[in-house]
């Protein structure tokens, strides 16, 4: 659950997007994902609105999720043609993707079509995509995730590591690999537990001005407070 009730709903109407953008800039927030894949014109609007609250170093990624269908893509990529903003996943496959993109000058980056580590060199020799966001339940793993992540580095392409939601251990999860990733290479990534209301390690790790840095704990580096799981679904003994 959102612990926020001024986080922005898709679809959020732009003047909105702008004001919250604004606000988040003031916490030092600069790097923005923004849920698109509704209607390309409105989309478009929310988009250039984004931009405009923000200043020169303000990153910009509008992620539609696999939501537009292949002709509403190609309207959004010619829609922001030259805006300083990333198109995430406009389309469900990587095949689309790669016909929505073509032609563009539009920066082009995927994740929920990237399932497997040859996807990684379809990404970039086929849709030229610039960046991959790397999901944990898509790739199987933190072991995937990191190899991925290794991968993209080689590639010279730029890295983003979140999963689809989570708490206090998927943030402990997520700030690792960013902490371990190249500061030239990393993107961005998310730290969720800012955005629930339940803690199963005390609100750790948390970020602090648009800022996280890893638990130096053992494995996770957070201390989780098992009677907050309740009760198991099943156990596995010897």
């Amino acid at each position: 659950m959102l612990s926020n009730d001024d986080y922005p709903q898709r679809p959020s109407p732009p003047e909105s997007m702008g004001e919250f953008i604004a606000e988040r800039r003031k916490a030092g927030i600069n790097r923005f994902q923004l849920k698109v894949g509704n209607n390309p014109h409105d989309d478009i609007a929310r988009t250039q609105a984004s931009i405009e609250a923000g200043d020169a170093n303000t990153v910009i990624v509008a992620d539609s999720n696999g939501g537009w269908s292949l002709s509403a893509a190609r309207r959004a990529f010619q829609g922001l043609s030259g805006l300083p903003v990333y198109i995430e996943q406009p389309c469900r496959t990587t095949a689309d993707c790669i016909l929505a993109v073509r032609g563009s000058n539009v920066p082009l980056v995927l994740d929920e079509s990237i399932i497997s580590h040859d996807e990684v060199y379809r990404a970039k020799y086929e849709a030229n995509a610039v960046s991959i966001n790397l999901k944990f339940g898509k790739l199987g793993g933190l072991t995937n995730v990191v190899k991925a992540r290794d991968l993209l580095q080689e590639l010279n392409m730029a890295v983003s590591v979140e999963d689809m939601w989570g708490g206090d251990i998927i943030t402990a999860a997520t700030s690792h690999i960013a902490a371990t990733t190249r500061p030239e290479s990393l993107l961005m990534t998310p730290f969720f537990n800012d955005w629930t209301d339940r803690h199963m390690a005390g609100y750790l790790p948390r970020s602090n001005n648009g800022f996280g840095s890893a638990p130096t704990g053992a494995g996770l580096g957070i201390e989780v407070d098992i009677a907050k799981l309740g009760q198991p679904l099943f156990t596995v003994t010897k």
